[in-house]
């Protein structure tokens, strides 16, 4: 099978949402994989978790609870780290995971690239109002 071929998505995980852990994770998840490019790479969750913590991908105080970005990188500074990836050929398409309206309204006022998509988990016991009509708004 060629590579192009085959549609690859990956995902954004919490803790590289500032602009400078961006390239790190994409390039780390382009090295395990034995990649050139991402064909789509999603922020996965539309909130920030403390980089570089003992915890790894879960960081979380000594009661359990989650630590959140103590920077608060915007989606802003998130989206725009994940458009220079587009420009420098290591995704062919950026989007977004989780996300609600006002979310997508934030990254749509700054964007250059559109994002391609919005992943909703669609688990009826889960999937709130709001979740599904985002992406019909958005014309996602």
């Amino acid at each position: 099978v060629k590579r192009e071929e085959v549609f690859i998505t990956s995902k954004l995980w919490n803790t590289f949402h500032r602009a400078d852990e961006v390239p790190k994770a994409c390039a780390k998840t382009l090295a395990d994989l034995q990649l050139e490019y991402l064909d789509l790479y999603l922020i996965h969750w539309p909130m920030s978790t403390e980089p570089n913590t003992e915890q790894g991908l879960f960081p979380a105080d000594a009661e359990g609870i989650p630590m959140f970005d103590s920077k608060s990188p915007s989606f802003a500074e998130t989206w725009a780290a994940l458009e220079k990836l587009v420009e420098e050929g290591k995704c062919k398409n950026i989007g977004l995971s989780n996300f609600n309206i006002a979310q997508i309204e934030e990254v749509l006022a700054v964007a250059k690239v559109k994002p391609a998509c919005l992943q909703v988990k669609c688990q009826w016991s889960v999937l709130g109002p709001g979740r599904v009509s985002p992406a019909r708004w958005a014309a996602l």
